[in-house]
């Protein structure tokens, strides 16, 4: 990357046009959490933050730091709880 910054800097371009990366003029946001929502569940949570005008939500891996995280078995619970929600 720093070669390309030097390469941008010195034609007077952004790095972005040497490597074809604008595509879009906006970053697409999300929440996790939302907690902007006074909701008690996740998918009332979930709900609000779509309504908000938001695009998509982000889930947290439910994990409170303390014990090893077992992606897997976190993965199941995320797949498991959206299609009990009906968000996918």
């Amino acid at each position: 990357m720093a070669l390309w910054d030097i390469k941008g800097k010195a034609l007077n371009v952004q790095m972005y046009e040497l490597l074809w990366w604008r595509y879009r003029d906006y970053v697409e946001c999300y929440a996790t959490g939302f907690r902007a929502s006074k909701a008690k569940t996740e998918e009332e949570r979930a709900r609000d933050c779509i309504a908000a005008g938001l695009r998509a939500y982000r889930i947290a891996n439910g994990s409170s730091g303390e014990e090893p995280l077992d992606f897997y078995d976190n993965a199941k619970k995320t797949i498991d709880f959206v299609k009990e929600s009906m968000l996918l």
